[in-house]
């Protein structure tokens, strides 16, 4: 099993520039009670989430977490989207946010933090527990990195929608956290009615970055790095529109037809089939 490896430049840029982004799309908003479309979360309740994520985050790097931080919280819940839901809401009620002006400090605070835990770590591939996903799961310290990226990126969008600003993603961002967060996700999100009687192998290929390969079978799923291995389906991936996809927020079809996914190989077919194989994170 293995993720892609963030660059820390990379990642550390990045989070920097787009956490300021989110900092200051917040602090322009009327209020915080807007519904963002298709969420059941309010603009204020998108904010508090991104920065218990950057505040939890940056802890655990740290050192601070224990593995046991939400038992009883989370039991029984058998996937870990169910678990993350309950520990989502636990994050948010911990974070109170009274206006924009607010919420943005909070944002800027939790990033900062994240910037300085991610200096402070000489090696990102420590493993650090990430108790929000489950008991016993852990996230290396870059795979955190990258994940925050991938909560600003795509909360950015979400809150934008709630107050009626148009956003758009960068592509350039985007690619230093889609390989490292999907690489790292997919083997914790196994659909077990989605996987049953599959089998089959894909490459996924990031437009300007990293890829890796999924394999499922028998109910399991496991990753590698890319070789010269033979896969079923190869899948050219806009980052953008990998985070759309992950976060499900667009159907696969859809981003096929818009070119954002375009898959090859021996059974490219498959590529329809990828995102019925995983419950969404």
């Amino acid at each position: 099993m293995m993720s892609v490896v963030p660059d820390r430049e990379a990642v550390r840029r990045t989070l920097e520039t787009e956490g300021g982004r989110l900092a200051d799309l917040v602090r322009m908003a009327p209020h915080l009670g807007a519904a963002v479309p298709g969420l059941t979360w309010t603009t204020g309740q998108v904010a508090a989430h991104v920065a218990s994520v950057y505040q939890d985050f940056a802890a655990t790097i740290r050192g601070e977490v224990p593995d046991d931080l939400f038992d009883g919280v989370t039991e029984p819940a058998p996937t870990v989207p169910e678990t993350l839901s309950r520990t989502n809401d636990v994050g948010i009620g911990n974070i109170g946010l009274s206006s924009p002006a607010e919420a943005a400090r909070k944002l800027e605070e939790g990033a900062k933090a994240m910037l300085a835990a991610i200096d402070a770590t000489p090696d990102l591939q420590v493993p650090c527990p990430a108790p929000w996903y489950g008991p016993g799961i852990t996230h290396t310290a870059g795979a955190l990195a990258a994940l925050s990226v991938s909560e600003t990126l795509m909360h950015t969008r979400d809150i934008g929608r709630g107050i009626g600003v148009r956003t758009r993603m960068s592509a350039a961002s985007a690619v230093v956290a889609a390989p490292v967060m999907m690489s790292e996700m997919m083997p914790l999100v196994l659909s077990e009615e989605g996987a049953r009687g599959f089998i089959g192998s894909f490459k996924i290929l990031f437009r300007g970055g990293a890829g890796f390969v999924v394999y499922v079978a028998g109910g399991s799923v496991w990753t590698e790095a890319v070789a010269a291995q033979k896969v079923d389906c190869v899948v050219s991936l806009d980052p953008r529109s990998a985070l759309m996809i992950a976060h499900d927020r667009q159907t696969t079809a859809r981003i096929v037809l818009s070119g954002g996914l375009i898959p090859y190989g021996r059974r490219p077919w498959l590529a329809l089939k990828l995102r019925k194989l995983f419950l969404a994170p």
